[in-house]
């Protein structure tokens, strides 16, 4: 490593010192660097370390240091005693300051503009480093905080560079802040002349790969490795620890070293840094085997025993897909033409289809099939987030907002459950800028959130529903004129819900780059066929006559004219339009309903027998 591998942000930083009296440095002022030293053996460097060290290289005589926690305090200095001299031997607080405060900032800002070589007999500049300045608005009132900008406008604007010595020309007293996020100063001082902002962005390929070659040392087999392979496995961590900083790439060494992971499983240690997780669970046998277990129940050819998985009845070609996408997901071929190392979710399912036919009751099977639980599975109703600032709710308010400190809806459940499922309802009713988002989880598998923390969704399940192209849309409202009707053959239905989905993103939202990333995995859901209906409502009379014995310790049964009637009802097109749903309305209306005036006057151990429905409820026999 060579002096000429200094990051670009460091080299911009040297050279703005010649043009800028105030600097901004926008990103991870808590981060470490790895740097070359004097002999280029690579070392790593706080930010601090970094920043003072480009400061001594470029002439500066005395480097002072300004944070909420320590006041002023020097760091570097040409000469012994040169900080004293300057600051009187009291660390440059008067008696009515608070180490810390907005007055000790204004203090400090005042101290380095002062500072002059002729003073000190010496030639050069001074520095000081503000770290942490957004801060004070935990303690100050805005009035002392906005003076203190005020007091850095004023001298960036007054600023005149001097004679620095014989390593550079005219250089300034500089000011140099350090924030995580530009907004966490006052737009109208980053606006002056005189104050540059520069960003520091996270590593690049080239900077990862210099990083990678030294944390990749500490897993275990690097030493047996040849030069050649120990390259190859750098460069392999590198591309895993993409999004990541300099320090977390550090921290994934650590794991490594702790966990005794080989080098053989570079993907284990960055996995285990970022999600907590030593190992995918769905590389595990017990999620496979769990796998093909559901998608064999799923499809019928096994019965559900003690599963906890329920058949979708009546969708076989959508369940069909998704078992296959669940196939792929747990067989590693989810991203088969991307690298092995892919951070994308493990798998997309866009379920369409009319409502109430089992897109939903689908999505939680797949969390069972999965994850072997139900709450394993997330929910979001999406017609919650329909308008443009809803987006805040979902990723997190920025600093300085209401509701930053509670994160985002959709951040923090990931990072809560690293392993889930993702059950993103009724998705076409999302603001278009919501959509946006999901841009970046699907294609990098990470979501920025308010705060400027990474999520990743590398071990997470993304299912979406809508019921796109079932109603005819008159703009952007359905006009509730269905476009497909229950016994239209399915492959029309399929055609007509795909055309709607494709129409709805490319023309519509103007955002066909997501329907492209959701790819082929759209899954369209039938009406329900008359015979699934009477199926259903099979399925229903049996619950409520078990949870009535369980409940009450009433046995009801139900007689054939009363099960054939009510098949005939739940058959008809005005309920099979309603799915599921409208089976369970009838349920309810025709038999719950009745029953339940009925069961406060028998009491337990009676045997009732459903005989007829009539105009007004149900006619009973037994008791």
């Amino acid at each position: 490593m060579t002096m000429s591998d200094l990051p670009e942000w460091l080299s911009e930083l040297s050279i703005r010192l010649a043009t800028s009296p105030h600097l901004v440095l926008v990103g991870a002022p808590n981060e470490q660097h790895l740097l070359p030293a004097g002999d280029g053996r690579p070392v790593w460097r706080t930010f601090t370390h970094a920043v003072t060290g480009t400061l001594l290289n470029s002439g500066y005589s005395l480097v002072l240091q300004w944070s909420v926690d320590g006041g002023l305090t020097p760091i570097a200095e040409a000469a012994p005693g040169l900080a004293d001299q300057l600051l009187g031997g009291h660390g440059g607080q008067s008696g009515d300051e608070v180490i810390g405060d907005a007055k000790s900032l204004m203090s400090a800002l005042r101290v380095v503009d002062a500072f002059s070589p002729s003073g000190t007999g010496m030639s050069g500049r001074a520095a000081l480093i503000v770290m942490g300045a957004e801060r004070l608005a935990e303690s100050s009132s805005a009035s002392p905080l906005r003076e203190v900008f005020a007091v850095a406008q004023q001298r960036a604007l007054a600023a005149v560079p001097l004679p620095s010595g014989e390593t550079r020309g005219q250089l300034f007293n500089t000011v140099v802040w350090t924030v995580d996020r530009e907004h966490d100063l006052p737009n109208w001082y980053l606006m002056t002349r005189g104050v540059h902002v520069l960003s520091i962005p996270l590593p690049d390929q080239t900077t990862r790969r210099q990083v990678a070659r030294s944390v990749v040392s500490g897993f275990q087999g690097y030493r047996d490795l040849s030069e050649e392979e120990r390259t190859s496995a750098g460069w392999q961590l590198a591309d895993l620890c993409e999004g990541m900083t300099q320090a977390q790439m550090r921290e994934v060494g650590r794991f490594a070293g702790d966990r005794k992971v080989e080098v053989a499983h570079l993907e284990d240690a960055v996995r285990g840094t970022r999600s907590g997780l030593r190992e995918s669970p769905w590389r595990s046998d017990v999620m496979r085997a769990r796998v093909v277990r559901a998608g064999r129940i799923l499809l019928e050819k096994e019965p559900p025993g003690d599963s906890g998985i329920s058949v979708v009845r009546g969708q076989r070609p959508a369940v069909r897909q998704a078992v296959d996408v669940l196939s792929r997901s747990v067989t590693g071929l989810s991203d088969w033409d991307e690298s092995e190392h892919s951070s994308r979710p493990r798998g997309v399912l866009f379920l369409a289809g009319p409502t109430g036919v089992g897109k939903t009751f689908l999505a939680k099977q797949l969390a069972i099939a999965v994850f072997g639980r139900v709450e394993a599975m997330v929910r979001f109703d999406m017609s919650e987030y329909a308008t443009s600032h809803s987006e805040a709710r979902l990723i997190g308010s920025p600093p300085g907002y209401v509701g930053y400190e509670s994160g985002g809806q959709l951040t923090n459940a990931v990072r809560q459950r690293p392993c889930s499922l993702l059950l993103f309802d009724e998705i076409d009713k999302a603001h278009p800028l919501v959509l946006d988002k999901f841009l970046q989880i699907l294609e990098d598998g990470r979501l920025t959130d308010g705060s400027g923390s990474t999520v990743h969704f590398g071990e997470t399940l993304l299912v979406f529903t809508s019921n796109l192209g079932i109603y005819r849309r008159d703009g952007e409202i359905d006009s509730g004129k269905p476009l497909v009707l229950p016994g239209e053959p399915y492959d029309q239905v399929e055609s007509k819900v795909r055309a709607e989905v494709n129409r709805h993103f490319t023309s519509v939202l103007k955002r066909p780059e997501i329907l492209n990333r959701i790819g082929d995995n759209i899954l369209v859901f039938d009406y329900l066929s008359e015979q699934t209906a009477r199926d259903l409502l099979q399925d229903k009379v049996d619950t409520l006559s078990r949870t009535v014995k369980a409940r009450r310790d009433v046995e009801v049964r139900f007689g054939v004219q009363v099960l054939s009637e009510l098949g005939d009802i739940v058959a008809g097109e005005e309920v099979r339009q309603f799915g599921g749903r409208g089976v369970k309305n009838v349920v309810e209306s025709r038999l719950v309903n009745p029953l339940g005036r009925e069961l406060l006057e028998h009491g337990p151990g009676s045997v009732l027998r459903v005989d007829a429905l009539t105009s007004d409820g149900v006619r009973l026999t037994g008791g």
